[in-house]
């Protein structure tokens, strides 16, 4: 998965990234999703992660997302 911020602006970086990079994988742990490799940079977040099969992947993107 990857996304960017509004009109890719370069944003996320320091204390921001931290942030992120720990909202997401507490989510992904409370949602019981493995992540293989989460890379955030300053303007956009990749995220490789393994989603049970009894959870849609649509519900894991709008969760972390939101």
């Amino acid at each position: 998965m990857l996304w960017t911020p509004k009109y890719r602006y370069r944003v996320i970086a320091g204390e921001i990234a931290d942030e992120v990079n720990n909202c997401i994988r507490v989510f992904s742990e409370q949602l019981k999703c493995e992540i293989v490799e989460l890379n955030v940079r300053i303007d956009h977040v990749h995220i490789l992660v393994m989603v049970p099969p009894k959870k849609s992947i649509s519900d894991y993107v709008g969760t972390v997302k939101g």
